[in-house]
């Protein structure tokens, strides 16, 4: 993960063990996933065995680990963070000019 956003400046290195509770997001998010597989599992799929359902949850949990991981770190990060559309411009003047 980079140390500062290249955009607009932001330091994604907050104090330590910050980033732990992107955990909670993570498992959310996971959580979200299962329900939706498991309600389009309920609606079609119904005469499948559980057991093919369980193999796809688990496959899809396990491949689609890194983007939720990512995804929980950017809403961790965005409930403490405020956005700043004008960020860019007041990071680039403190970049040319650094007594501003």
């Amino acid at each position: 993960m980079h140390q500062q956003c290249n955009k607009c400046g932001c330091n994604f290195e907050k104090e330590t063990w910050f980033f732990y509770g992107a955990m909670y997001a993570s498992y959310g998010l996971n959580v979200v996933w299962g329900m939706l597989l498991f309600a389009l599992y309920y609606l079609f799929f119904w005469e499948l065995s559980l057991h093919y359902f369980i193999l796809f949850l688990s496959l899809s949990i396990i491949l689609l680990f890194p983007l939720i991981l990512r995804k929980s770190r950017v809403l961790w990060l965005n409930l403490f963070e405020k956005y700043d559309k004008n960020a860019l411009e007041s990071h680039s003047k403190k970049i040319l000019n650094p007594s501003v």
